[in-house]
């Protein structure tokens, strides 16, 4: 899965950009960029992608 459709699965479950951002240490022009499917931080797309699995295993267990 890409970083954007993660970023657009947050969105959906409720998260605002802001929100993603301040959870993975970055701000928020960067979250928009990862959403548009443009290059950003190794190390922030890892975060993004933590936290999207954080979300995706709490639903499921919900």
């Amino acid at each position: 899965m890409q970083l954007k459709d993660m970023v657009e699965a947050l969105l959906e479950s409720g998260h605002s950009q802001a929100s993603i951002a301040q959870a993975c240490g970055t701000n928020q022009p960067t979250i928009w960029r990862a959403a548009q499917g443009v290059d950003i931080r190794y190390s922030t797309g890892r975060e993004i992608e933590r936290l999207y699995r954080r979300v995706s295993r709490s639903k499921r267990a919900a």
